[in-house]
């Protein structure tokens, strides 16, 4: 099949670096090099980017044609998007959030005793809502919500299966079926302390019974991944304070996109690259350079959003820019080598 494999990388990686050079430009790093790559920032990377590899990873996995017609929509949006031509961006965000839906809806009916599919339908919808409200022009809080509700409970949804082998406790149980209604109202009712009360219920639910977090003992790529994900899930507490307690924008959407996010991307590369190329697992432990450079510009970020320091500001992105340039080098150069754990 033409568009399995490698050949769905290219497009979300392109959308990566655009997004982060529209990102760098927002910052006076760079020169603005198109307007509507600069203004559409955070959509890029949402949706070209973030949307992209989710879907990438599951359509090469599962040779699922919803899936694969998805992971060719997100990015193409972003190439849009950044063409000016909005309303075609728009439809092929709209056409790929739909299929996704679909495949959701279809997984859920599947397999009905697991968590997860209830998480990726729940967050497939929210993902759809944050599109609609992004092409019809409505208060940022509106998509920024639905958007940061689709990506936290999609990563969480995944690691609800645990639930089911852990013998968890009521309140787990009971976290783990409340948290969407947390997010429904927070995304409604523009809510930023419910939404952080979205994010510790999920806390609640999957952190103590999380599997990976008690394999750091073990070396190589098990250590980094729980490291990587414990470091998330801090992360993902320290956004519920930011989001309870703070106003600044900047510093509630980078708590998530860059602290949480970021890090479990980071974390689950080394097994999400080559399930997308169709290759064995690769692990260099140089992988930690970049995820500690990642770590502190997130910081920085932080502290310069509540200081309000635009000079630690501006170089909190230029550090994510090295650490994610780095990190591509390492995997595609490790993968070139064929190292495995």
């Amino acid at each position: 099949m033409l568009f399995e494999g490698r050949w769905l990388l290219p497009p979300v990686f392109i959308n990566l670096f655009l997004g982060l050079a529209a990102g760098a430009s927002r910052m006076g790093l760079l020169p603005v090099f198109a307007s509507n790559a600069v203004q559409n920032h955070g959509a890029v990377m949402m949706m070209g980017f973030i949307s992209g590899i989710i879907v990438a990873e599951r359509a090469n996995t599962l040779k699922d044609p919803f899936l694969t017609a998805a992971s060719i929509a997100f990015p193409a949006g972003g190439f849009l998007l950044v063409a000016g031509i909005d309303f075609a961006a728009y439809f092929a965000w709209f056409f790929g959030s739909l299929l996704f839906v679909i495949w959701s809806a279809i997984f859920l009916a599947k397999y009905r005793s697991r968590y997860s599919g209830f998480f990726f339908l729940f967050s497939s919808l929210l993902n759809l809502m944050g599109i609609y409200f992004y092409a019809f022009g409505y208060s940022a809080t509106f998509y920024v919500y639905s958007w940061v509700g689709f990506i936290v409970s999609f990563i969480c949804g995944e690691r609800m299966d645990m639930l089911q082998i852990s013998r968890p406790s009521r309140l787990s149980r009971l976290a783990a079926y409340v948290s969407p209604a947390a997010a429904a109202a927070g995304v409604i009712l523009v809510g930023k302390e419910l939404m952080a009360l979205f994010f510790l219920l999920l806390l609640l639910a999957v952190a103590r019974h999380d599997l990976a977090i008690r394999m750091f003992r073990r070396p190589g790529f098990s250590r980094f991944l729980s490291i990587g994900i414990i470091t998330a899930y801090a992360w993902l507490g320290v956004a519920a304070l930011v989001w309870a307690l703070t106003f600044s924008w900047d510093t509630m959407l980078h708590t998530i996109f860059l602290g949480f996010v970021g890090t479990m991307i980071l974390a689950h590369g080394p097994v999400v690259l080559p399930a997308i190329l169709k290759i064995k697992h690769f692990f260099t432990p140089l992988l930690y350079i970049p995820f500690t450079i990642l770590q502190a510009s997130t910081v920085l970020r932080i502290v310069s959003g509540v200081f309000i320091r635009l000079d630690a500001w501006a170089y909190s992105g230029l550090i994510t820019i090295i650490a994610v340039a780095i990190y591509v080098f390492l995997a595609f150069s490790t993968l070139s080598l064929a190292k495995t754990f």
